[in-house]
């Protein structure tokens, strides 16, 4: 019968799996048996890994000469499977591939989700997965500085921010835990998020934003210097209509069908109704609704659509405009201006925005001088 022997690396994070007959383990004089045997194996572990420092530039070593003992040693059969293993070492902390997958899960799925091509998939998961590697380190070197200031959050606090995330989202207990669910997530990993943003806002507040003070005078000067935000808000209602074409279209049938929407315009100029046009012909979901889009600030819209229908007044029909779903028209149905803010209504808002502004780039700043002064190593 084998015994399966799970020997966690201390220090490092690796689980080294190997599969023996107790009775080909080398015995000393002495003899022992069972559970001994794991006993004096765990015991090399901790020698090994101790002589290593941590580091990453001892982890293959150790687990090289382990994988040696357990397999190629006379008197041994099976053979050393790493399970898991490091990505990244940041001072005496490691991040574990584990530890990688599991932040990068969330965001795979909705990236297979897209139908991108496979190349493109593979190009964004792999920057994905260095964005999010960037972030655990930056994660870890936070944790570390909330250890040395002896900042602490208790049971309590942790609970009342899962009520709040809960009335937010009008969730009860089991809903919440049911959509956790379904991004691959536990209540326990969501306390843990909760708890490590609490301790980042008291770290922060520890170490840069008691320092920041915004001044009447910093808020005239935003409020001088950016005067578009403002004089009132603008947004347009908007119809709209897509012909669509076919990635295997030829250059024939892709101007065949920009005719055809040309002739739609024309249509539409001549006095025609916009939303009937659009229920006979718009291959868009909406168009059986009259091309409606709703309302939509210019920050919301795309670059082209923006300029297109920037000059147009209410009931304006933009050119025909080529985008990634097809060709397009759009009719300027209504325009809304809302009223401007005085310098005392803006104020507080100003206040915050600035406020923020300079947290996020202190904050940067912070992390960049703790990764300078950091011991960081990273496995590809």
């Amino acid at each position: 019968m084998q015994a399966r022997i799970d020997l966690p690396v201390e220090g490092i994070g690796n689980r080294v799996r190997c599969r023996a007959h107790p009775g080909d383990l080398p015995v000393p004089s002495g003899g022992f048996t069972g559970v001994n045997q794991i006993e004096v194996l765990r015991s090399m572990m901790k020698i090994l890994m101790h002589s290593a420092k941590v580091r990453l530039m001892g982890v293959s070593a150790p687990l090289f000469i382990l994988g040696a003992l357990l397999s190629g040693a006379p008197g041994t059969a099976g053979a050393a499977e790493v399970v898991d293993r490091v990505v990244a070492s940041v001072n005496e902390d490691i991040i574990t591939l584990h530890d990688l997958n599991k932040a990068l899960q969330p965001y795979a799925r909705k990236i297979v989700k897209s139908r991108y091509s496979p190349e493109k998939e593979k190009a964004m998961l792999y920057k994905v997965r260095g964005d999010l590697l960037d972030r655990l380190i930056d994660d870890r070197l936070t944790v570390q500085e909330v250890k040395r200031a002896r900042i602490k959050v208790g049971k309590q606090e942790v609970d009342r921010a899962i009520e709040r995330i809960k009335e937010a989202n009008f969730f009860t207990q089991e809903e919440l835990e049911a959509a956790l669910k379904r991004e691959g997530l536990s209540i326990d990993d969501l306390r843990e998020k909760s708890r490590n943003q609490i301790l980042k806002s008291r770290l922060l507040n520890y170490k840069i934003k008691q320092k920041i003070v915004v001044t009447k005078e910093d808020i005239a000067e935003y409020y001088n210097a950016h005067p578009e935000e403002f004089t009132g808000e603008v947004k347009y209602r908007l119809r709209n209509i897509i012909l669509e074409v076919s990635a295997l279209a030829n250059a024939d049938e892709k101007q065949a069908i920009r005719e055809k929407m040309v002739g739609i315009r024309g249509r539409a100029l001549a006095g025609e109704s916009f939303p009937d046009l659009a229920k006979k012909y718009s291959q868009s979901s909406l168009g059986a609704e009259g091309g409606d889009l709703g309302e939509f600030r210019p920050d919301q819209l795309s670059p082209l659509i923006k300029e297109a229908v920037a000059s147009l007044s209410e009931g304006g029909v933009t050119e025909v405009l080529e985008t990634e779903y097809g060709f397009q028209l759009f009719q300027v149905v209504k325009i809304n201006q809302s009223s401007g803010k005085t310098l005392e209504a803006a104020s507080e808002g100003i206040s915050k925005k600035l406020y923020d502004g300079v947290v996020e780039k202190k904050f940067a700043a912070w992390l960049k001088d703790l990764r300078e002064d950091a011991h960081i190593r990273i496995i590809k």
